[in-house]
């Protein structure tokens, strides 16, 4: 499941998986939410904290996510990942270099400054 963290600052967008994520998921909380955001902001600064493994993501979710990150690839600013899976936020940091924006990964213990470094990019 997705889920929308609203105690975020007004230019982040924020989400939390938890349990198994589907490709519903993306288009009834995901999509709509980034839609919301890009009618009052020009970029995307997504706080996205995961709260389950990786491997509770339905083939159908992997895809969704790819296919957001394509359509709304000039319109990423930054995005604070954070993880306890380490996999999950070298990856990411990783591929930073070929997408537009900043990616960070963190600990869930580091959540607040997450939220702070993602409102300031």
């Amino acid at each position: 499941m997705i889920s929308v963290i609203t105690d975020v600052p007004s230019n982040v967008v924020g989400f939390r998986t938890s349990g198994e994520v589907k490709k519903e998921d993306y288009t009834s909380t995901v999509l709509p939410e980034l839609d919301k955001h890009l009618n009052d902001h020009n970029k995307i600064n997504i706080l996205w904290v995961m709260d389950t493994d990786v491997s509770n993501y339905t083939v159908g979710a992997m895809l969704m996510d790819f296919k957001t990150s394509i359509a709304n690839f000039t319109n990423w600013k930054s995005l604070a990942f954070v993880t306890e899976q380490d996999f999950i936020k070298n990856v990411a940091e990783t591929v930073s270099f070929v997408l537009p924006g900043e990616i960070k990964g963190f600990k869930h213990a580091q959540l607040a400054e997450a939220k702070d470094w993602v409102s300031k990019q």
